[in-house]
């Protein structure tokens, strides 16, 4: 299903805004991310990679998040089927495991939101990407 809590809907709604390209300086942009790979906002310090597990830890993907060295980092996780995860860290984050799509429900679409709480920087994440 789709129904989340205030963080799932907030980053839906910068994932839908960014797919339309109706940005404002109210509306903030989601990035998307399908499987392995790197994403880095334009102009943004953070970023985040995915990597996917194998064998025993094939119902996985890991992330590791990095932002300016020092930097307090929060990093929020929360799937269109309610699962969520939060973790913080300074200058990067290892999020460990995270369960894919395989291991929950087909279809499901993560949203990740990542905070400098020093700078006060923002980034929002969808994973996969797709249709609104």
């Amino acid at each position: 299903g789709t129904d989340g809590g205030p963080a799932y809907l907030a980053i839906a709604q910068a994932y839908t805004t960014y797919r339309m390209q109706s940005l404002s300086a109210k509306e903030p942009t989601a990035y998307c991310l399908d499987g392995e790979g790197f994403m880095k906002p334009p102009g943004g310090t953070l970023s985040v990679s995915r990597v996917n597990g194998l064998s025993t830890n094939s119902d996985y993907y890991y992330l590791n998040v990095m932002g300016e060295v020092g930097h307090h980092l929060r990093v929020h996780l929360e799937g269109s089927d309610g699962y969520h995860r939060h973790w913080d860290g300074y200058g990067s984050v290892w999020t460990d495991r995270i369960h894919n799509e395989d291991a929950r429900t087909a279809g499901v679409i993560d949203y990740l939101q990542v905070q400098d709480l020093q700078s006060g920087e923002t980034a929002y994440f969808r994973m996969p990407c797709g249709e609104v």
